[in-house]
């Protein structure tokens, strides 16, 4: 399968409507966003799906394939773009569903993610364990407690090209609403395999 283009992924906010019922999401209402794979082609598609479906089995139509969910919080209508943000919380929980994934779009998903909560002091980076696509990023979430060691976390590089890299983090950043900066290497500097730091730090 491959990687993301550049337009892979939707920029859409809430549809408002639930994909298996058509019924309209009320104000308020807690539901499942889901990212759909169309296997025919690169794009994904979003779908917005009630909690009470969505946790009676409801999926969407095939040929389509679930690639990520978060669950969310239907806004006003009139709500500014600020408050469409993902919480801290399920931007971490997606990051994690993706972490037993061994498909290439999913990989580079979590890579891009990982970048974007490196950004947004969620994650904290440590150095890069090998070289060029397939080396390993290393991070870990911020301590809980003072002086509390957290997990080191490997995420895989998928090796995107500059231009692929920087479009997928504009948009799955809009998606999310993750601030994405154009550049990585200012703050995410990959380290040679043998200068891996102890600590680390965002």
């Amino acid at each position: 399968m491959s990687t993301p283009s550049a337009g892979s992924y939707p920029l859409s906010r809430p549809t408002g409507v639930c994909a298996a019922s058509g019924r309209s999401l009320a104000v308020g209402e807690r539901y499942v966003a889901v990212l759909v794979e169309m296997p025919e082609s690169d794009a994904m598609v979003r779908q917005d799906f009630s909690l009470d479906a969505w946790e009676g089995g409801a999926r969407p139509a095939a040929p389509g394939r679930v690639f990520a969910t978060w669950r969310s919080v239907m806004p006003e209508p009139t709500a500014p773009k600020k408050l469409l943000v993902m919480s801290d919380d399920e931007l971490l929980d997606l990051f994690e569903q993706l972490s037993e994934s061994t498909d290439q779009k999913k990989l580079a998903f979590r890579y891009v993610l990982a970048l974007l909560l490196v950004r947004r002091k969620l994650l904290r980076y440590s150095g890069v364990r090998g070289r060029g696509p397939g080396s390993k990023m290393l991070v870990s979430r911020k301590p809980t407690a003072p002086g509390a060691e957290m997990p080191t976390l490997e995420v895989v590089d998928p090796g995107l090209d500059e231009e692929t890299l920087s479009g997928a983090m504009q948009q799955i950043g809009e998606l999310m609403g993750i601030e994405a900066t154009p550049m990585v290497a200012d703050s995410v500097e990959p380290k040679p395999a043998g200068e891996v730091p102890a600590g680390g730090g965002a």
